[in-house]
């Protein structure tokens, strides 16, 4: 009777803790929903989606520049989970369920990370903060990559891939750890390669001294570098001003913050956690990478090493500050975890509200005497205390850290904008999800938790109706309307992605294309000569600020097509000769040469016309004749 009463407690412990992990996640991803609500097929969505299109029938793009040479599709498996994704539902619904899915992937990997050092309110609230919170993993200063991104990318799944084998690797589970690590390497092999180093360099140091093993490693990567090609002139100065998370400019321009607050945190966890030996391996490979980008930026410009991209290691690291915290908090006794805490959060919120870093450094150096700290690590307890000023602390951080809200507008495609816009961005989920870690009875959780479902729902599509009426018309079955543009190649300033999703042809030219050009040195140095010819033909527009002397490298510039739309007959002729152009659209209406109004076309800024280049070279004689001189 008694062990049947022991396996029933069991029994309802065991279900209580199921359903309590259940609607924290479910919290946790209505968070996640409220801070970052979807906003369409935008930033690299668009180069998964073009990857998958080039799957569904490479005929589409036989003249297409950005896969003449390859394309960063060669590097990843993703693409072709996408398109049955895509296909099994539609272009418009699939890119918004990868996204979601991505989003929820992400939140349950954290989940199990931070879950093997704590449970209860500290795991949700880290979780939280992580899901939640507007954190870029970037040194550069366009700060356009972060842990939580709401577009159909593989980045969320390879990361928490990543997360997940860490877990494992923390729990012994060998083989699965290896499994993970090569699934996260083949879906974004930039994304999983940091935890993977981690996990491997954590092995190397048991074989033998820690120091041998980091005098090694970095006279192999100096004898790489010395021995793989750089980077040519005109190419590494493409790279340097169109990839802006390629190439470091300056010292000056770097992003000092993701990296002072990894590497300051993995200190801590080496000198005061419990699994030293990680954070210490973290904490090297962090400082190499770190290192190899700059050097590779500022001094020698290795190809291979600047196409890794080495510093996408803080992503991983910005995880590993949560879960040093976690690691720390376990530790310390109940009686001195609201100092532990007040001293540990006042100093970053001093040293990030006012970017100096010296108070940060002295605050760090009592890590090295951990004889100072050692009297409170007594219990693993948790006070409630310890867990609201936890919460205070990494608000304050995360949005003292940039300069307030002039950052916080610039994060705005990211993060949600309803209800809040002049309020940290990330205020609601926060204290929907900080209410629900803090109240007790059931009823009380489940009508937060629906309210929270509910603000999630009202405003997890932030995509505007134009964008919606474009996304109905991609399609991987049939083009808008009208199929006479398939397969070819067109010339349509400003609407290069029209081109690709809505044509489903190839672009003649565009500034989409710039898109991983650090990768394929052809690549880049062919769309620089092409953009150069049609600057060159395209009528002169008023100098202004956007065509600054500084942007005369970066293809993203809008400097070189900005006339193109203008072309005179006579210059449109030309780039029907002279290139292997099919289809040209421009606003300006030549009659004798083919001009087709264009009406069915989802194009509503303005008057466009279509030109047949077959078209155009049968008349270029007639249009020619007024012009010439006896």
């Amino acid at each position: 009777m008694l062990n049947r009463q022991k396996n029933l407690s069991k029994s309802y412990a065991s279900l209580a803790s199921g359903v309590g992990n259940l609607g924290s996640v479910i919290v946790l991803f209505a968070c996640w929903v409220l801070a970052h609500p979807y906003r369409g097929i935008w930033h690299d969505a668009r180069v998964y989606l073009i990857q998958a299109y080039h799957l569904a029938n490479p005929q589409w793009f036989v003249g297409e520049l950005w896969f003449a040479y390859g394309s960063q599709g060669n590097f990843t498996i993703f693409p072709y989970l996408y398109l049955k994704v895509l296909k099994l539902f539609s272009v418009m619904h699939g890119a918004f369920i990868v996204s979601m899915f991505g989003g929820l992937f992400w939140i349950l990997a954290l989940y199990a990370l931070i879950g093997f050092f704590v449970q209860g309110c500290y795991r949700f609230i880290l979780v939280l903060m992580l899901v939640c919170l507007p954190l870029s993993y970037s040194i550069f200063p366009s700060l356009d990559l972060y842990l939580n991104e709401n577009f159909a990318t593989a980045r969320p799944f390879s990361l928490g891939l990543a997360c997940i084998a860490l877990y494992l690797y923390l729990r012994r589970k060998s083989v699965m750890v290896g499994i993970c690590s090569l699934m996260a390497l083949i879906l974004h092999p930039l994304m999983g390669a940091g935890a993977v180093t981690i996990i491997i360099f954590t092995e190397l140091l048991k074989l033998n001294s820690k120091w041998i093993w980091v005098a090694v490693i970095g006279v192999i990567l100096f004898l790489l570098m010395l021995s793989l090609p750089n980077m040519s002139g005109v190419w590494f100065e493409l790279v340097r001003s169109t990839s802006r998370i390629v190439v470091v400019k300056s010292m000056h321009s770097i992003q000092w913050f993701p990296i002072v607050l990894v590497m300051s945190s993995l200190i801590l966890g080496w000198r005061l956690a419990s699994y030293r030996e990680i954070y210490f391996s973290a904490l090297v490979v962090v400082a190499l990478c770190i290192l190899l980008s700059l050097v590779c930026s500022l001094i020698l410009p290795v190809a291979l090493i600047l196409q890794l991209q080495p510093w996408r290691i803080l992503s991983v690291g910005l995880v590993l500050v949560f879960v040093v915290i976690a690691d720390i908090l376990r530790q310390v006794a109940p009686s001195k975890q609201r100092f532990f805490v007040i001293w540990f959060g006042g100093v970053w919120i001093v040293a990030c509200a006012q970017q100096q870093y010296v108070l940060l450094i002295l605050g760090l150096c009592l890590a090295f005497r951990p004889r100072y700290l050692k009297p409170m690590f007594e219990s693993a307890d948790v006070q409630l205390s310890t867990l609201i000023i936890l919460t205070l602390w990494l608000v304050c951080c995360g949005w003292l850290r940039g300069g307030g809200i002039s950052e916080q507008l610039l994060m705005l495609r990211f993060m949600g904008q309803a209800f809040y816009l002049w309020l940290p961005i990330f205020f609601l989920p926060l204290a929907c999800g900080v209410t629900y870690s803090l109240v007790t009875h059931w009823i009380a959780k489940v009508a937060v938790l629906c309210l929270t479902v509910i603000f999630a729902l009202v405003s997890h599509d932030q995509r505007g109706v134009r964008q919606i009426q474009t996304e109905l018309s991609y399609s991987l079955d049939q083009s808008l309307g009208q199929n006479e543009f398939e397969g070819k190649v067109v010339f349509w300033p400003d609407h290069a992605e029209w081109v690709w999703f809505g044509l489903r042809a190839a672009n003649y030219v565009g500034s989409i294309q710039a898109i991983g050009i650090a990768f394929y040195q052809e690549h880049a140095l062919n769309l620089w000569r092409r953009m150069a010819w049609v600057e060159s033909i395209a009528p002169r527009v008023p100098k202004n600020v956007l065509f600054d002397k500084e942007e005369g490298w970066d293809l993203h510039s809008a400097k070189w097509l900005s006339g193109a739309a203008w072309l005179s007959g006579l210059d449109l002729i030309h780039l029907c000769k002279k290139s292997n152009v099919d289809v040209v659209f421009l606003r300006k209406n030549y009659p004798s040469l083919g001009a087709k109004k264009i009406t069915s076309l989802l194009v509503d800024d303005g008057l466009w016309f279509s030109y047949g280049c077959a078209v155009v070279r049968e008349g270029a004689d007639t249009y020619d004749r007024p012009y010439r001189v006896n």
